[in-house]
């Protein structure tokens, strides 16, 4: 029982890694603004700067 859940939740991590690293790549990839989307249409330029800044999008990837 308990190699058959170690088994289990072994097969979890790569599936969840793989996740991560899809919705990494929708964000920073696809195009379109996010902080431009999180703020709504009717937002000004200082709150989505603001929003961007909120988001960690003002950042280099690296960082």
């Amino acid at each position: 029982m308990l190699n058959y859940f170690l088994k289990r939740f072994l097969g979890v991590i790569p599936t969840l890694l793989i996740v991560a690293v899809l919705v990494f790549l929708f964000v920073h990839l696809l195009p379109g603004d996010p902080a431009r989307l999180a703020a709504g249409p009717e937002a000004d330029q200082t709150t989505v700067e603001l929003v961007r800044r909120d988001l960690g999008l003002d950042k280099p990837l690296p960082e």
